[in-house]
């Protein structure tokens, strides 16, 4: 089991510090040791006194912690005087793992619980140390010295603290107005914006430490930045909907892992593309048996041999040949009710009014996706991890793809098998039809078919196979076709 050091203080409510990074780092699966940097007398509702723990002590538990083996991640929450911040560097100075660093300054009771002299050595001598630095806005205005009323200076203050020395930052703007909650990852050159609809008004307590320690516990798991910090928004927003109400004031608490397509957030590459989503119109029936071929004659095939849903995929072809290919088998679909995915090429479909468009994650840069749904057209997305689910949801697509479902030969992948677990996660995330791809054969197919999926896309299965019409025959009633 991978293993996360909460380094942070101790709050006898259990809502924030040590002991809440504890619950978290369990309920996500992951060992959570702690380390205590001061003692803070609190409920929640209020502050009465933070005592912090000398630079010895400190030390004292982090060597000890030490002589077990370094962690897969280290958290960083409270650093309350100028010798715990002099003390922790020291000990930090060549971390083999990411360092993860919430800077709890003020709680949400409005107390200081951070020297303000320690403020300069946190930018000096901790942030070069930090791997992914998770401020609020209140913090990051401390951290740069700059007002953050919108998203563009969002991106202005998270920028600044790359240079400054974090690595990465993610900085949450759920202190800002308006219709949206919005938070921003970037590490100074590329940004992504994560955005849900802002929940209703009011104060919550331990929202800073569950979403640093989520994202934590999602990293030591093996997730990449971008799949933890989906998760990591997911968990809050779940838990923050979930909480408990004590005098106006909201306790957030981990129960489960994160899921619900309600609690998914729509990745975007800039703030103003979260605030709309384009609206795909659904699929005329279940997509089911979903073969895709890659040419004509092939699609003549299998439409001669009953398939309903298709997907033409033409790859090292010319202009010319691409253009009359797509076109006639338009017109062919449209005869007899197949609902047909024309793959990449979006302008062309346009053009000859296509059903449906598929596209790959790429694809989608250079795809006018607002003028495909404004023209009726159905669009399909291929997605192999949270950060792709979460771009694709931020569309609204007709179908969402996942894949490869086990190891395949059909095409290169760069994202290992996604396997029957994560197939059952998509299906609780995913609110439009969902589509299993890769590596699945006949003997696959009742598992895969257990998870509630809408259809099972193939190529080799078919284009491969020694008696094609018989094998599309079996697949074909495997769906009462």
């Amino acid at each position: 089991m991978s293993t996360v050091w909460s380094i942070a203080g101790f709050s006898p409510s259990n809502s924030a510090g040590v002991t809440a990074d504890s619950h978290t780092l369990s309920v996500l699966g992951v060992n959570g040791r702690s380390i205590i940097t001061a003692v803070i007398a609190q409920n929640g509702l209020e502050v009465n006194n933070v005592e912090a723990l000398s630079a010895q002590m400190i030390a004292a538990q982090f060597l000890s912690l030490k002589k077990l083996g370094w962690p897969h991640v280290i958290k960083v929450g409270l650093l309350p005087t100028v010798e715990s911040v002099m003390a922790l560097s020291e000990l930090i100075l060549d971390p083999p793992c990411p360092v993860i660093y919430d800077p709890v300054m003020i709680s949400s009771s409005e107390h200081r619980l951070m020297q303000a002299s320690a403020i300069n050595i946190i930018k000096e001598k901790w942030l070069p140390l930090v791997t992914v630095l998770t401020p609020n806005v209140m913090e990051a205005q401390i951290l740069t010295e700059q007002e953050i009323t919108t998203p563009q200076e969002m991106l202005f203050a998270a920028r600044k603290l790359c240079q400054m020395g974090a690595k990465q930052v993610i900085l949450k703007g759920g202190h800002l107005r308006g219709e949206y909650a919005q938070d921003l990852w970037t590490d100074g050159k590329e940004s992504i914006w994560l955005t849900l609809p802002r929940q209703k008004e009011v104060k919550t307590h331990g929202t800073g430490c569950l979403f640093s320690t989520a994202l934590s516990a999602f990293i030591a798991r093996g997730f990449d930045i971008k799949d933890a910090f989906v998760l990591a928004k997911m968990t809050t927003y779940q838990c923050i909907k979930q909480a408990d109400i004590y005098t106006n004031r909201a306790f957030v608490k981990i129960n489960e892992w994160p899921n619900g397509a309600e609690n998914l957030p729509w990745l975007t590459f800039d703030a103003i593309s979260g605030w709309k989503k384009p609206q795909f119109a659904p699929l005329n029936e279940r997509i089911g048996f979903y073969p895709i071929v890659p040419d004509y004659p092939w699609l003549e095939k299998c439409i001669s041999w009953g398939v309903k849903s298709c997907q033409l995929r033409l790859k090292d072809q010319s202009e010319d040949y691409c253009q009359h290919s797509i076109q006639q088998a338009i017109w062919l679909c449209a005869q007899h009710d197949v609902q047909l995915f024309i793959n990449d090429h979006w302008q062309e479909a346009l053009q000859y009014g296509a059903y449906g468009v598929h596209l790959g994650q790429e694809d989608l840069d250079n795809c006018d996706v607002f003028k495909l749904a404004e023209n009726e057209i159905r669009l399909g997305i291929s997605t192999h991890s949270y950060a792709e689910l979460a771009r694709a949801h931020a569309l609204n697509p007709s179908y969402i793809a996942l894949g490869p479902i086990y190891p395949t030969t059909a095409k290169p992948m760069k994202f290992p098998p996604q396997g029957l677990e994560n197939l059952r996660k998509w299906r609780d995330l995913v609110a439009t039809q969902l589509v299993a791809i890769g590596g699945i054969n006949i003997k696959r197919l009742p598992e895969v078919m257990a998870c509630n999926i809408d259809g099972i896309s193939v190529i080799s299965a078919i284009t491969r196979a020694v008696d094609p019409s018989f094998a599309c025959q079996q697949w074909l009633a495997s769906w009462g076709v």
